[in-house]
């Protein structure tokens, strides 16, 4: 059977991102973890590592609960390669980042030929998080030939879309996700951290998915 790879630069992005797919698509889906390195030392990473680390915990009861397939590629996260805060949005690449595109670029081609992908989901990077930008700038290195979508970076939406352009070589999927709501309303409230640091409450993130059934994506078509 072939595979859609989903790409999670951080635990939560593909559950608060594409979940929605997945749920209807569960037999065939399976997420690669890209940066699950553990932390060489939490105390010195204080709250931001500890936060990424409950996260971990987050990710496995959601893979657990909905029997997802997963896969951890363990490469260091923007602040354990030694980036400030402060520098998580700046897209300059130093020397071990240009070096980690290409490596990731070969761990993904692996993953496409054992689980013989044929659709690859990676993040559209509308933040411009640096972790994000290298996990996209991996897929376009990619040789195999496989499908590519990119995905909505959730849970930070795009406010309006009206005044966004988008480039000739992609088209807008817009994806219904009504008959896996409940689901995956479920799956993200295993998410605490998430859903503190952008919600008010449980139930605001329970009314804006209910409000809005969908999921977005983007298929590269050149």
């Amino acid at each position: 059977m072939k595979k859609k790879l989903f790409l999670a630069p951080h635990f939560a992005d593909i559950a608060w991102s594409c979940s929605g797919l997945i749920l209807m698509n569960i037999s065939d889906s399976i997420v690669a973890n890209v940066f699950s390195a553990k932390p060489e030392d939490m105390n010195a990473r204080k709250s931001f590592t500890y936060d990424q680390e409950m996260e971990r915990h987050s990710e496995e009861k959601f893979f657990e609960k909905f029997g997802i397939e997963s896969v951890q590629l363990d490469f260091k996260e923007a602040l354990s390669r030694g980036r400030k805060i402060e520098e998580f949005f700046s897209l300059k690449l130093n020397e071990e980042e240009e070096k980690l595109i290409l490596d990731l670029a070969i761990s993904l081609g692996d993953l496409i030929g054992k689980y013989r992908v044929s659709e690859l989901f990676c993040p559209k990077a509308i933040r411009h998080h640096i972790d994000h930008y290298i996990v996209k700038k991996s897929v376009e290195k990619i040789m195999s030939p496989v499908e590519i979508y990119y995905y909505e970076d959730a849970p930070i939406f795009i406010q309006d879309k009206s005044k966004e352009k988008i480039p000739e070589n992609l088209k807008e999927i817009k994806i219904d996700i009504s008959s896996v709501i409940e689901e995956k309303i479920q799956g993200l409230l295993f998410y605490p951290s998430t859903i503190k640091a952008h919600y008010k409450s449980e139930e605001s993130v329970v009314k804006a998915i209910r409000e809005n059934p969908y999921e977005n994506y983007w298929r590269v078509i050149e």
